[in-house]
């Protein structure tokens, strides 16, 4: 649902309770590029005579990453949640680590009361995991909330 449909869905009250979160990866060293390095030399010395040490510069292929998972809104911002290196994100470990053990704790520390709004994601969209945030994590919507207050 667009940022547009969701202004128009929920009274401005309600705005404020609306989570957004998402997973990104940030790359924290990126490969070099040494094609261009030149070799300084005294005047007539022959490659074959220059150490191997001097010629040789093993670098990495890919770059260094990792992978942050956040939730943001009108009341305030998650802490940061680093997904470890090398895991595959399924709807599982979405729910029962990123969601469960991370993000939803600290979204109730600002209110028990939320929507939570994600964006399509496979692990996002994984049935087991949205039929777990409403039922084992208790999720309340703001129609829930706005029910509840009239």
């Amino acid at each position: 649902m667009s940022c547009r449909n969701l202004l128009k869905r929920y009274s401005a009250g309600l705005v404020n309770f609306i989570w957004f979160t998402d997973e990104k990866f940030f790359s924290v060293a990126t490969p070099r590029n040494t094609q261009n390095n030149r070799l300084y030399v005294p005047f007539g010395v022959h490659k074959k005579n220059v150490a191997a040490r001097r010629l040789l510069r093993m670098r990495p292929t890919f770059s260094k990453s990792v992978m942050v998972s956040v939730g943001v809104s009108a009341l305030g911002k998650t802490s940061l949640h680093f997904v470890d290196p090398g895991t595959k994100i399924n709807g599982k470990y979405y729910r029962d680590v990123l969601l469960m053990s991370g993000l939803l704790p600290d979204i109730r520390s600002y209110s028990e009361y939320f929507t939570l709004q994600q964006d399509g994601a496979p692990a996002h969209r994984a049935q087991d995991c949205r039929s777990a945030e409403a039922r084992d994590a208790g999720l309340h919507s703001a129609h829930t909330m706005a029910a509840q207050q009239s």
